[in-house]
């Protein structure tokens, strides 16, 4: 309502009931700017809080339940465990690939001298074991 119209009423009942309705207007609007209020006041707490608070410590309300407050949800008991099948699969084998077989290759065999294949007992020892060995050598642009 209008201040002009306000003004204008000659009856004082009518006047009161104007009144009381004004006043219960800024009353509900009053209440509800106090609640505006606290709740923008928490939130600029709880901001500060994560701003400047310790990065360790947990904000911690009352007025919110805990997580161990609330009920574990009930789940039915199953009397024998369900059995699951997983396929197999085949893993690839890591490492080196072995070298082309088109590119040139050069044997070099270490023979032992008599004298390191003597045995003790003086027999001669045959060959015991081989290791094969192969490297790529650079050879520069001719």
């Amino acid at each position: 309502m209008n201040i002009e119209a306000f003004t204008q009423i000659n009856d004082p009942e009518k006047l009161k009931e104007e009144t009381l309705l004004l006043i219960k207007d800024f009353a509900r609007k009053e209440h509800n700017y106090k609640f505006e209020i606290r709740i923008l006041n928490e939130q600029i707490k709880s901001l500060q809080d994560k701003l400047f608070g310790r990065k360790t410590e947990k904000i911690v309300r009352d007025d919110e339940p805990s997580l161990f407050d609330i009920p574990e949800p009930e789940y039915p008991i199953l009397e024998k465990p369900e059995e699951t099948t997983v396929a197999s699969h085949t893993r690839i084998k890591g490492g080196r690939r072995p070298l082309p077989e088109n590119s040139p290759r050069i044997e070099v065999i270490h023979e032992l001298t008599e004298e390191e294949r003597q045995c003790q007992c003086g027999c001669l020892k045959t060959q015991s074991g081989q290791e094969v060995s192969e490297q790529l050598d650079y050879i520069p642009a001719k």
